[in-house]
């Protein structure tokens, strides 16, 4: 899903031009990048973190990366709380073990993994396309479509293509 979380953020990059591309990334994969140091600490599980992926905690994550960007203005705060937001509301489409709040037995989540062992790859190339193409269209709109945004783009598709289920094992 990680292609979903980076098209994600660079949809949020299309809208809100002021932000840091490389602060949406960041945000956008935190929860992920939140998991295993939880994990370590003892706070999470290594697999689905109850402290970095539950609903009530993404609130949370986003509210605080949100916060530490205030400094460059309330539009961007927001793109960046939303780019770490956006990374839940995605793996719940993928995922069935989503806890609403640390310990809670509530879960959401659509189980595609399950549903759709190789069609969720499917799933996620229309995410990804439809959030490269608000990118790109944001950015032209902007008259800032160079090859930065080009190869950003590029770069998106490659990880997509690279998580397919069919490739897993391939070394």
């Amino acid at each position: 899903m990680i292609a979903a979380h980076l098209a994600a953020a660079v949809a949020i990059k299309g809208a809100v031009a002021q932000a840091p591309t490389w602060a949406l990334l960041i945000a956008a994969v935190f929860l992920d990048i939140l998991n295993p140091v939880l994990a370590i600490a003892g706070f999470d599980r290594a697999v689905v973190g109850q402290w970095s992926h539950s609903l009530a905690m993404s609130i949370v994550w986003s509210a605080l990366l949100g916060t530490i960007f205030v400094w460059r203005g309330r539009t961007v705060a927001l793109a960046v709380g939303l780019a770490v937001l956006s990374h839940f509301v995605l793996d719940a489409i993928v995922q069935s073990e989503l806890p609403l709040w640390p310990g809670s037995s509530a879960r959401i989540g659509l189980d595609l993994w399950r549903i759709l062992p190789t069609g969720w790859w499917f799933v996620e190339l229309a995410l990804v396309a439809g959030g490269l193409f608000y990118y790109w269209n944001g950015l032209r709109k902007q008259r800032k479509l160079g090859m930065t945004a080009w190869a950003l783009a590029a770069f998106v598709l490659i990880v997509h293509i690279f998580n397919a289920p069919w490739l897993a094992g391939v070394t």
